[in-house]
């Protein structure tokens, strides 16, 4: 091709005429120029899909993140509410209304009254986007905000403090997964000795329920867990706009 444009040339000037030659080399610049133009818009289409499919990628895998976060939110959700009202039974009892259950029933309460089981949330997707800088894939800027607003409400629930432990959720959360890894080194029997309040009946049941010092302690736990309850409500919601405006931003795809 190359050689069929030179000989082109070099007949025009073979020949003295100069007036073809110069619009011959006119049209070849300006077909490079268009080849150079279509390359260039060549690769940028191919920039812009690879784009695109990275950006379908990470709301998908946000979207799987999240979507496990809400089944486990309103499981955690229900667990509080369920603690909720054993605690405010507990607390009415203590204050001296008449007792209704028996004695097996109620120890079962007390020891559900400090059943408080936590999950990590690593929104993996979400965090290795934000690390990498690719959440500027994201042109929904409501979602950008979802995304931060649930961050928020995550990390405010880790810094609420555990009732009877006096420390901080995740280092509660460690002192579990130790125990869990010991756990895995042999069988153990891991059944303590039980406690002598939990063996009281009768009278002295009631008595140690309705001390002051029970009531205190119930209360506290009751205000905590109130807490963790509308946080895992805030949470629901946050995760549930967060899943909405993925939707959105994937049906835009």
């Amino acid at each position: 091709m190359l050689r069929f444009f030179r000989n082109i040339r070099q007949k025009l000037l073979e020949n003295g005429n100069l007036r073809k030659y110069f619009w011959y080399a006119l049209g070849e610049i300006l077909l490079v120029m268009i080849g150079i133009l279509l390359a260039l818009q060549v690769n940028n289409w191919n920039e812009v899909r690879k784009v695109e499919s990275d950006r379908v990628t990470l709301l998908q895998a946000l979207k799987t993140d999240h979507e496990s976060l809400s089944k486990d939110a309103n499981e955690q959700f229900q667990e509080a509410d369920h603690r909720k009202n054993v605690l405010k039974q507990l607390l009415e009892y203590s204050a001296g209304e008449e007792i209704t259950v028996s004695d097996d029933s109620l120890k079962t309460m007390l020891r559900e009254s400090m059943m408080f089981f936590f999950s990590e949330f690593p929104i993996t997707s979400y965090e290795q986007a934000k690390s990498s800088g690719k959440l500027s894939l994201i042109k929904n800027q409501d979602l950008l905000w979802a995304l931060s607003k649930n961050e928020e409400n995550l990390k405010g629930l880790k810094a609420v403090g555990v009732p009877g432990f006096d420390r901080e959720y995740s280092e509660y959360l460690a002192s579990i997964e130790f125990i869990k890894a010991i756990d895995k080194l042999g069988n153990f029997d891991w059944s303590p000795e039980p406690h002598p309040l939990l063996e009281m009946n009768g009278d002295d049941l009631v008595d140690f329920l309705r001390s002051t010092d029970t009531y205190i302690h119930l209360y506290h736990v009751y205000n905590t867990n109130n807490i963790i309850y509308l946080w895992w409500a805030n949470i629901q919601t946050s995760t549930q706009n967060v899943l909405t405006e993925l939707s959105e931003s994937l049906n835009d795809t």
